[in-house]
């Protein structure tokens, strides 16, 4: 199974499919939108490795394993 990592403004999240980069929402800077999984990994990896306005496709198992050290 494939998860999908991307961050933006209110920090990195992961997702079940392919995010959705919303630019034009009036009051907010732009936002990644999808089918969110409940894993925080703020301070992890993510933060240095994702490039802005795009998103890594991880495979699971390799996504939990980091979230977990």
């Amino acid at each position: 199974m494939k998860v999908y990592i991307a961050k933006d403004w209110t920090g990195p999240h992961v997702f079940a499919e392919p995010p959705s980069l919303l630019k034009n929402l009036p009051s907010f800077p732009p936002t990644w939108s999808g089918h969110k999984l409940p894993f925080d990994i703020r301070g992890s990896f993510a933060e240095d490795e994702i490039p802005r306005g795009q998103y890594l496709e991880r495979d699971i198992w390799w996504s939990i394993v980091h979230v977990l050290k």
